[in-house]
């Protein structure tokens, strides 16, 4: 995965301490696995506020990794305050900054990675994602929730290196109610995006949305590069419909997981019904999450256990769910909605330079000449236009 970019949107003071505590470290220990050769062609790229980006660079780990990758701090104050004005929910804001990134950096980089603040994962995930022999458009892994208090405390008491190579043992303790209220046996769910069982020793899950760890730049996908969507896991992958995807298979190719408050969502312990899980696959499942869901992707104590019963009893739930949702299978399921704002049009003008200009197949145009175009067709003094300029300059 030469040429590969890390996104991080952090900002503000809690994310950016759990960045520092968690991902952070994990990203240092995982990079050190990989040789330096490979990621001279790489760079992490973390999107904060302009009062944040001294703390971050202040980081003993930002200023040990700047020794083996390029690292881009960038302030996107302009772009948030803007985007506030359209009254968009922090994971709509999310989608849009994501969806700048995507195309901003399409020209220069292979492979983007999404790893939240709040994620912590084993020491090899990024070196096995690497060493997939077969090239993917995109590489999934379950990220389930733990309880963050209770994992805080468990680092607190522990060192951090202890604690990494022990995910799995957080897990079995600390697993957070929203995943367990989606436990097949007990006929409970909240929505069904996941499906969850378990005996002493094996935790199984089966997914309609997982978090796309990583997203091959593909110019030909015009979907992927040029609709707005609510979420990675929900629209963007719609994207990858008829594409080639890897889903991790169990804890020891790799696990990881994210930290959630305890009350931070207070979900409903419903009785499992049929019709409306259907009534609401119909709005958020498509083709792709179809695909998603056939595999099974289990956490072991032990390599060698294996628990097919625990497969079966998802399945049991699972597949008339999928029995029916093919009925639907040639209407478009999951329609994304359009966006107006004034962002999002500016950024797609300018990425259809690179689109129109750069990834035509009978030839190929110069990285001096793409400049020159994406400022002789934005010549706006909008400070919003310029910054947008300049993110797509820096990655031509």
């Amino acid at each position: 995965m030469k040429k590969s970019v890390f996104y991080f949107p952090i900002w503000g003071d809690d994310y950016i301490k759990l960045f520092s505590d968690f991902a952070l470290k994990c990203l240092c220990n995982n990079l050190n696995k990989i040789d330096d050769s490979l990621l001279q062609a790489s760079k992490i790229e973390i999107w904060t506020f302009k009062k944040d980006i001294p703390k971050l660079k202040a980081l003993k780990n930002i200023k040990l990794l700047k020794k083996k990758i390029s690292i881009n701090i960038e302030s996107i104050d302009l772009i948030y305050n803007d985007l506030k004005k359209s009254n968009l929910n922090k994971y709509q804001t999310l989608s849009i900054l994501q969806k700048i990134f995507i195309n901003s950096h399409s020209y220069k980089f292979e492979y983007f990675w999404f790893i939240y603040p709040d994620f912590i994962f084993s020491n090899q995930m990024i070196s096995n994602f690497f060493n997939v022999k077969k090239k993917y458009d995109a590489y999934f892994i379950p990220v389930p929730q733990l309880i963050e208090k209770e994992v805080k405390l468990q680092f607190k008491d522990n060192n951090f290196e202890t604690n990494t190579k022990n995910i799995t043992e957080l897990l079995f303790k600390f697993l957070h109610p929203i995943v367990k209220i989606c436990d097949v046996e007990n006929s409970k769910t909240n929505t069904p995006s996941m499906f969850f069982a378990s005996s002493k020793n094996i935790y199984a899950f089966k997914h309609f949305h997982m978090h796309p760890l990583v997203i091959k730049s593909d110019i030909k996908n015009i979907e992927m590069n040029n609709e707005f969507y609510a979420s990675l896991d929900e629209g963007l992958v719609r994207s990858l419909n008829e594409k080639n995807i890897f889903i991790a298979k169990d804890n020891f190719f790799a696990i990881c997981i994210s930290l959630l408050k305890e009350d931070e969502y207070l979900l409903p312990n419903e009785r499992f019904n049929f019709i409306n899980t259907i009534e609401w696959c119909k709005n958020h499942i498509n083709k792709t999450h179809l695909e998603i869901s056939n595999y099974t992707y289990t956490v072991k104590k032990k390599s060698s256990q294996i628990d097919k019963k625990l497969e079966t009893k998802i399945n049991k739930r699972l597949n008339p769910i999928k029995k029916e949702l093919l009925k639907y299978k040639d209407k478009k399921i999951n329609e994304d909605y359009k966006v107006y704002i004034n962002l999002v049009d500016q950024n797609d003008k300018i990425y259809s330079i690179i689109r129109d200009n750069h990834f035509k197949n009978y030839f190929h145009v110069s990285s001096n000449t793409l400049k020159k175009r994406i400022n002789d067709k934005n010549k706006s003094k909008d400070p919003i236009v310029k910054w947008l300029k300049d993110i797509y300059l820096k990655n031509l």
